[in-house]
């Protein structure tokens, strides 16, 4: 009809086991994981401080994003989690879950805020073993991350791999439905919960790998030093 968006002559959204196959994913997924994750803290009735929004025109150049940055609508100590489906490149897998955003195209977001979502993730992996996420520089596009760091905020960005990428199917040629996994999906929302719920407090650290570095540090002063004074020796000699 006069008026309505223009779109591919695709059958209406089904599941095939457990993939979904639709005109649109990007960034229609996007949207209801985020309202899923709304829906369920209601539900629970659990208490959280959380936003959400929902901007316009990303694909033409982010102008809803900008917008909200440039009119004060982010809160300034907000972590901005960017959400959206990627293109799934080389390393990252339909059904291995999510995906950790370090970057994308055009710059690395937040390392902090990329750590913290990072450690909220490994909390709930030991407490549900069904869920599942990956990491990843994203380097297909660019996407509304950059936007917030170059605003100065925190921002890092959390993607669901999507086959078909704007209805691309490259390797047969020819356009065809998007495809995302509905597991990684159910993890999204999981993740969102966590993030939302953690008692971790956002201040840039990484235990894990903080603890990791600080024993292979006890492990290899001993031998540091004990080079060090025979390599002093040996030039003391010469």
């Amino acid at each position: 009809p006069l008026g309505a968006p223009g779109m591919w002559d695709f059958p209406d959204a089904r599941r095939i086991g457990r993939r979904l196959h639709a005109r649109a994913c990007d960034d229609v997924v996007g949207v209801a994981a985020i309202l899923c994750f709304l829906d369920n803290l209601c539900r629970k009735k659990t208490p959280a401080r959380c936003h959400a929004f929902f901007t316009r025109a990303e694909e033409v150049g982010f102008g809803g994003a900008l917008a909200a940055c440039a009119d004060g609508a982010v809160p300034r100590d907000a972590i901005v989690v960017a959400i959206e489906c990627s293109k799934a490149i080389a390393g990252v897998l339909l059904g291995d879950g999510p995906v950790l955003r370090v970057g994308d195209k055009a710059t690395v977001f937040t390392p902090a805020a990329t750590a913290f979502c990072q450690t909220v993730a490994e909390d709930l992996a030991k407490a549900d073993s069904a869920f599942r996420f990956q990491r990843k520089l994203m380097d297909g596009g660019t996407c509304e991350s950059t936007v917030y760091c170059h605003y100065g905020y925190d921002a890092t960005g959390i993607c669901l791999p999507l086959l078909n990428y704007h209805n691309m199917d490259v390797e047969r040629g020819r356009i065809a439905p998007e495809i995302i996994d509905l597991d990684d999906l159910d993890n999204l929302v999981a993740w969102f919960e966590a993030l939302a719920t953690t008692r971790r407090v956002f201040d840039g650290s990484h235990p894990g790998l903080d603890q990791r570095l600080d024993s292979l540090l006890r492990k290899h002063r001993p031998t540091l030093l004990a080079t060090a004074r025979a390599v002093r020796r040996d030039a003391a000699g010469h």
